[in-house]
């Protein structure tokens, strides 16, 4: 048996360099569809987005029903988290810190207040696609709190959310029909409230992270009711005592609470898993889902123009959260990670057992063999 040694300048190119584009993103779907994780990641995103709705949906029949009381809506969500999970925390005891979780709870309590009051005087379509404003701002707060660092593609990403944003507002703008007030005042108020709900989930995944899910819930549904509560006998006593607590006004508030409580339980799971990005970009399927809702249940829309913008804000929206999740965001702590794991996980890359590299590959040490 004879031995033939490659010379060293010889190469073998990996069969991905025979690969066209297209070949090569079938092959990265493929592989992410075979990732059980993201399947159930992406379909836990869905039942979150739904449940947006359908608190969307239901805000709009209160406010139409003539009950405006943002903060008695909210207040009902945080008792309910703090009696559930509450009765689970005394039991085992707390280690987050109070004055911060108490800073959690206000900025998640004004960010609630601010987006149910928005819907006096904006659409439902209008509130849930400007609630995606939460993207931008959560992205820069992340990086600044929890050091995310991300590409190009994300920058992109949100580039084309905010141009749906600002196709939206300018549609609000010029429309005639709004018979609920000024429409671009509701839109500032969303935008503002999204500000504020990216600040409260960036410090939640930062609690999740430290602590556990049910300690994160039950101290903020204990903070937010007190916040809530002064709140609402502040400003909305007048409102809660000349209301008729009659079925029409029931029947969504009560669609409210439990849609919020279970989106509030199932928040920390997907920040746990995806992150604050990633989690805010999975709402945005709601959208299409609440301009279903506003065509059947309510009035449609009132002009052409209105049309017209909805369609390019969903389109760009859309495009946006699909060059987003092309992308995938990295940590200052993952980055740690990586450097800690040997130099030969690295050299594997792609090509140990998801498949086969994008470079030249030296065979200098290689040898074949063959019968003499």
């Amino acid at each position: 048996m004879k031995r033939q040694t490659i010379p060293p300048r010889c190469y073998l190119i990996s069969p991905a360099m025979h690969e066209s584009p297209h070949q090569g993103i079938m092959r990265r779907l493929v592989r992410a569809c075979g990732d059980g994780g993201i399947v159930r990641d992406v379909c836990l995103g869905q039942l979150l987005s739904c449940l947006i709705t359908m608190t969307a949906v239901c805000s709009e029949l209160l406010v139409r029903r003539g009950f405006k009381a943002p903060s008695a809506q909210n207040t009902l969500n945080y008792f309910l988290l703090a009696l559930v999970y509450g009765a689970v925390l005394l039991k085992r005891g707390h280690s987050l810190p109070w004055p911060r979780m108490s800073l959690l709870a206000l900025a998640d309590v004004e960010a609630n207040y601010i987006i149910v009051l928005a819907y006096q005087y904006t659409s439902i379509t209008s509130v849930t696609l400007l609630d995606c404003a939460t993207i931008p701002f959560a992205m820069a707060f992340s990086h600044l709190a929890l050091g995310t660092r991300y590409k190009w593609g994300h920058y992109l990403g949100v580039s084309f959310a905010i141009a749906g944003i600002s196709a939206l507002m300018l549609g609000d703008a010029t429309e005639k029909g709004n018979t609920k007030g000024s429409a671009l005042q509701g839109d500032l108020l969303v935008v503002l409230g999204a500000a504020l709900y990216a600040v409260s989930n960036v410090a939640e995944e930062m609690f999740v992270h430290a602590a556990s899910t049910t300690e994160v819930l039950a101290l903020l549904g204990a903070f937010g009711s007190v916040i809530s509560c002064v709140q609402m006998l502040l400003f909305e006593r007048e409102q809660l005592w000349s209301c008729t607590w009659e079925t029409p006004i029931m029947m969504p508030l009560v669609g409210f609470v439990a849609a919020l409580f279970l989106f509030y339980s199932l928040v920390p799971i997907m920040l746990k898993a995806r992150g604050v990005a990633a989690f805010n970009l999975s709402l945005l399927t709601s959208d299409l889902f609440t301009a279903a809702a506003r065509a059947v249940l309510f009035d449609g829309f009132s002009t052409t123009k209105s049309v017209i913008a909805l369609t390019c804000a969903v389109v760009l929206v859309a495009t946006g959260l699909v060059i987003f999740y092309c992308e995938r965001p990295t940590s200052t702590c993952q980055e740690k990670v990586r450097q800690d794991q040997p130099a030969e996980v690295h050299e594997a890359g792609e090509g140990g057992k998801d498949g086969p590299t994008d470079e030249l590959l030296p065979l200098s040490s290689m040898r074949i063999e063959d019968e003499g």
